[in-house]
């Protein structure tokens, strides 16, 4: 059975609350009613009743207690370059671990196929579908307590859009150019992985030519040496395995 149909029922009852909070309306004034609705009962202020005693003493003063006041300085998807995002690792993190375990849509709005964005925003970061979000839940857990590199990443202060783009699902393939604005650039990396026993057993410099980095070093799964599977015999080892 594919495993992203064995639904835990509190996901299907997730999903539920989430769609009747997003059913269309008929007019603008329903709209608007709706969307106040989805403002009250997502906001901050269902768990918080300010922030003063979540910032650090350096933060400048807040007042308000949504997450539009945050987004005036801070932004969340990454572009061009992997960059770490202090405020939204640490949001997901402290959200995510227990004893909160916190649900993607307390804080998030969602239309399956349509949207997904933040509470009293108006950004959309992509149009999951319910599958995708299931997925996004489970990748969202894995970072938070896996042996894996999301979680090295995440607590790194690298959440999924620095790698993957704001549309995590549909741009799901990292392409080396982001591992590289990290660990790169690739001359640099040949050399510090080249083996002072055997030069040409270099994993960074293959007889393959440049191929993707994502061959050995999984995300959301454990990683591989990929040369392994011609070599068995090479003493290769990719960094916490």
């Amino acid at each position: 059975m594919n495993k992203w149909l064995m639904i835990p029922v509190s996901l299907l009852l997730i999903e539920i609350v989430g769609m009747w909070l997003v059913v269309p309306t008929e007019s603008a004034k329903a709209k608007k009613k709706m969307a106040k609705v989805v403002e009250k009962h997502k906001s901050c202020s269902a768990c918080h009743d300010d922030f003063t005693n979540l910032l650090s003493a350096k933060h400048p003063p807040v007042k308000g207690n949504t997450l539009r006041v945050c987004m005036k300085c801070h932004a969340l998807e990454g572009k061009d370059m992997a960059k770490p995002n202090k405020f939204e690792a640490r949001l997901h993190l402290a959200h995510l671990k227990s004893p909160v375990k916190a649900d993607c849509l307390d804080c998030h709005t969602w239309q399956p196929g349509k949207s997904f964005g933040l509470a009293g925003t108006t950004v959309s970061y992509g149009a999951p579908s319910r599958q995708d979000l299931i997925l996004i839940k489970e990748i969202f857990a894995s970072a938070i307590q896996s042996d894996n590199l999301d979680a090295r990443h995440v607590s790194k202060a690298f959440t999924c859009a620095a790698c993957h783009g704001k549309d995590m699902i549909g741009e799901s393939a990292v392409e080396n150019i982001k591992c590289l604005g990290c660990h790169g650039p690739f001359e640099e990396l040949i050399a510090k992985t080249a083996p002072q026993d055997f030069p040409d057993r270099n994993p960074h410099k293959s007889h393959l030519g440049e191929i993707s980095c994502t061959v050995c070093h999984a995300g959301h799964a454990k990683s591989k040496v990929y040369c392994l599977e011609c070599h068995p015999k090479f003493a290769i080892k990719l960094p916490g395995n």
